[in-house]
């Protein structure tokens, strides 16, 4: 595996590239925000926050932003041995936010240094794909997949079991036992565990005052959030910013 190149798109309205194709590379695509369709091997993708997508070397491909909010994406270009199955879906979820994660610190890598460290970025992108293609498999289910993508557009709301129940259609005792059957824990314990992953990656990468964080996702205040964030991390959001 060769990391070649990576970058961001900006947050744009209207954003568009014409038809293009890269002949000596796969490329990987995380949106960050706002929605991409793409036209590609005969089929157009509509991708959203969350989602990242793989376009094959040599595939001809058009994108464009969809809507009146602007779009954001993070991209890598790279080379490896790479096969994509026939019909095979181009877009996966990244439900844990883990491709986006590997994808922005090859990035800050290599803004960081003139020089940087190629090995440790190629094994960055690796993981990303490598997590990628494991999300290809399915192996997450399709409950489990539609309540996270929920959930992640509620996280500052009250979300309750009842809600959650509804929304994808099934009793609440079933759906609590088909959940925890499915993830290995309880709809609220997942959904406690979605808002501290999406706490920690403020608390890591902005300077944002840890009572905002708490406000911004639904913590009732700052030592609730430090609570929560301390039982399912096993350290507090301060220590962590601090790096101890």
């Amino acid at each position: 595996m060769q990391l070649l190149g990576w970058g961001r798109i900006a947050p744009q309205v209207g954003w568009s590239y014409p038809l293009h194709q890269h002949d000596d590379y796969h490329e990987l695509i995380v949106v960050l925000q706002g929605r991409l369709e793409t036209k590609i091997l005969g089929q157009t993708i509509t991708s959203k926050k969350g989602d990242v997508l793989c376009y094959p070397q040599s595939a001809a491909h058009v994108e464009r932003a969809m809507g009146s909010n602007a779009l954001e994406l993070l991209f890598a270009g790279f080379q490896a041995d790479l096969r994509f199955k026939k019909d095979a879906s181009l877009v996966q979820f990244d439900m844990h936010g883990r491709i986006e994660h590997q994808v922005r610190w090859l990035i800050e890598e290599g803004q960081a240094s003139r020089s940087p460290d190629q090995e440790f970025q190629n094994a960055l992108m690796l993981s990303a794909l490598r997590e990628y293609q494991r999300l290809a498999l399915g192996t997450e289910s399709a409950v489990v997949l539609d309540v996270t993508r929920y959930v992640q557009s509620r996280l500052p709301a009250a979300i309750t079991l009842d809600e959650l129940a509804r929304h994808v259609g099934l009793s609440k005792s079933y759906f609590a036992r088909m959940f925890h059957a499915a993830s290995g824990q309880s709809p609220i314990a997942f959904v406690r565990k979605l808002r501290v992953e999406a706490a920690r990656a403020l608390v890591l990468r902005t300077t944002r005052p840890l009572k905002l964080i708490a406000a911004d996702l639904g913590f009732a205040d700052e030592f609730h959030f430090s609570r929560v964030f301390r039982a399912v991390t096993g350290v507090s959001p301060s220590s962590l910013r601090r790096g101890i």
